[in-house]
């Protein structure tokens, strides 16, 4: 029966995975009744948004246009101004709140419509899969239930992703609508979270190499200045500068290897079940053959000066690894061994990626060491974006044997790396109350 629904019968696959997105769906109903805060910051954080959205009713343009002056948050205040709008519209917090809920549905709706795109010659019923990996997400589902702006943003941030896949494939003269709703989804991910506006690099060395006229690279750049031409005004001419207070003490130089390290171990944490499916198709073969000593010195020369200066004294934030190194062993030994791992990992897929010469895996690696750029360091900042991003847009053969191999137990590991993860999460959230 089980192979069956798996390989022979197509409707009862698609209702089979019809069945584990209602699961699914009703898992973060539940976990919504339950005020389920697996992710442990969600919760906190929405009772400090509540103040803020208290204040948003009761005097929005005073609260609006005096936001820096008012609070210290990293929130955008057009995220709160949104949240405010779904409030007064449905009359009750927790109405807002489940609504909310419904709202970030789409993040696996779109992730899958992008897989569909990016890979159009694929299994259709292998790739319907993998957005359930968002439902075992201790930041999308806390995220979902308190919400914050990382959900809400990355549907933009999505949105904005599908159409630049639809101007990949599209024909000439579909082509400049689709960069034209690229660049306003990006530019609304922005606004809900500025620190999405870094994508806009790799869009932009993108469409520069690629359109073919002068007068398409001045719509692109003049669209780009439109759209971001109301939040310029909002920060500089009306000197609302919210962001300012995260860039106290971020570029220290304790400040600035305190994130090299945090994001390479991050990024580490989620190669880890791809790392385990190359093993499992290719087996040793793949890491030795791959294996580049120069990558190995490179990372040993930079892991030195990191190992040296690194200095995080906070109770919170710095990812997985650095929590369980402090938790299994009371030090930071399995955190800097995660750090030296992950740049030999980092390193061999830059250099992998010089093969490419439009260097897309090189830039997407910036991006994602750009987008924690204040004092602290969180993991939801990177979870589900990171699995988004290894699986649509990331080229580096430790990413696309998933898709290529297109074997039943790829999904399997990747989802019981997510349950396990959300599992620990779970027990951390529990032994923290």
């Amino acid at each position: 029966m089980f192979k069956k629904i798996f390989y022979e019968n197509n409707v009862n696959e698609k209702k089979f995975a019809l069945l584990l997105y209602l699961l699914g769906y009703f898992s973060l109903v539940y976990g919504f009744l339950t005020n389920e805060n697996s992710s442990l910051g969600a919760l906190p954080d929405f009772e400090h948004h509540a103040k803020i959205l208290n204040d948003f009713a009761k005097d929005l343009s005073v609260s609006f246009f005096n936001y820096s002056n008012i609070y210290t948050t990293s929130h955008s205040p057009f995220f709160f101004l949104l949240l405010h709008l779904f409030e007064e519209g449905l009359g009750n917090r927790d109405l807002m709140r489940f609504f909310f809920l419904h709202i970030c549905l789409l993040v696996p709706f779109l992730f899958y419509i992008c897989l569909i795109k990016q890979y159009a010659q694929s299994k259709k019923n292998y790739l319907i899969y993998i957005p359930l990996l968002l439902f075992f997400s201790p930041y999308y589902r806390s995220l979902s239930i308190w919400p914050g702006s990382e959900n809400l943003s990355l549907i933009f941030l999505i949105l904005s992703f599908l159409f630049f896949l639809n101007y990949k494939k599209s024909k000439n003269e579909k082509k400049i609508i689709y960069m034209t709703l690229n660049i306003l989804f990006l530019a609304l991910s922005a606004y809900v979270r500025p620190i999405y506006c870094f994508f806009s690099l790799y869009f932009f060395l993108f469409y520069v190499r690629n359109l073919n006229s002068k007068y398409l690279i001045f719509i692109y750049i003049l669209l780009n200045i439109i759209l971001s031409f109301p939040a310029f005004y909002y920060v500089f001419i009306l000197d609302i500068n919210f962001f300012a207070p995260l860039f106290e003490n971020s570029f220290t130089l304790t400040a600035t290897v305190n994130r090299i390290c945090f994001i390479s171990s991050i990024l580490l944490f989620y190669l880890i079940p791809f790392l385990i499916i190359n093993y499992l198709i290719y087996g040793k073969k793949f890491f030795l053959n791959n294996f580049k000593i120069n990558n190995l010195i490179l990372s040993l020369i930079v892991f030195i000066p990191l190992l040296i200066y690194f200095n995080y004294e906070l109770v919170h934030g710095g990812g997985f690894f650095y929590r369980l190194s402090s938790f299994l062993v009371g030090n930071n030994i399995i955190f800097y061994f995660s750090v030296f791992l992950a740049l030999y990992f980092i390193f061999f897929i830059l250099f992998e990626d010089v093969k490419n010469r439009y260097y897309n895996d090189s830039i997407l690696i910036l991006i994602i060491f750009l987008l924690e750029t204040d004092y602290y360091t969180y993991q939801e900042t990177y979870d589900p974006l990171l699995y988004i991003l290894f699986l649509i847009f990331f080229k580096t053969k430790l990413t696309r044997t998933f898709i290529e191999s297109k074997k039943r137990y790829n999904l399997l590991i990747l989802f019981t790396f997510c349950f396990v993860f959300y599992l620990m999460s779970l027990f951390r959230n529990s032994i923290s109350v």
